[in-house]
């Protein structure tokens, strides 16, 4: 079985009195996962590609505009040991490229999860999920490992999740230490 969903998006963007050239711009999200052993193996594919601003701290204009793709692959395993008890193990390798910005990077990262079924519509989970960064041009390569429980609910219109927990990001010059709450 293979699950996909693609999202494009278009838009021209004229500008008056000649100040910049009329552009046409586009985006496209792609997700796919293929599910090679259904409720426990699958491998996912996910893919961004739009623009995005040079610099956050200046006006969006046609000169402050560069073309950005993330991408990213790697394994999902379910393993289920009892009806109400899984542990998932997904591993993921991305790669951020940017027309103009020297943020190019490829990332690394896995995450490992308990998860509990309480109730058909409410699972509690014990998370931990670790990534490297490795920029290309710059020096600003680091680890971040979070490890927090997390609960969520669904109703019949609305879905509840809550994430508490720490994270911890490991650089060249130190560490930083975060809570994490997430709701």
């Amino acid at each position: 079985d293979i699950e996909a969903l693609v999202s494009a998006r278009m838009a021209y963007e004229h500008y008056v009195n000649g100040s910049f050239d009329d552009q046409l711009l586009f985006g496209v999200d792609a997700f796919s996962t293929l599910m090679i052993r259904p409720r426990w193996f699958s491998w996912t594919v996910e893919d961004r590609f739009g623009q995005a601003p040079v610099s956050r701290l200046a006006a969006t204009t046609a000169d402050n505009r560069q073309d950005f793709n993330v991408f990213s692959t790697g394994p999902n395993f379910a393993f289920r040991f009892a009806p109400q008890h899984t542990v998932e193990l997904e591993a993921r390798y991305g790669r951020d490229m940017f027309q103009a910005s020297p943020v190019d990077s490829q990332r690394y990262s896995g995450a490992l999860r308990w998860v509990y079924a309480g109730s058909p519509s409410t699972l509690f989970s014990l998370n931990t999920q670790g990534e490297r960064v490795d920029f290309e041009s710059a020096d600003n390569d680091f680890d971040r490992l979070d490890i927090f429980v997390g609960l969520a609910t669904r109703r019949s219109r609305s879905e509840f999740l809550v994430n508490v927990g720490w994270s911890q990001i490991y650089r060249d010059r130190g560490a930083l230490y975060e809570p994490i709450g997430r709701l």
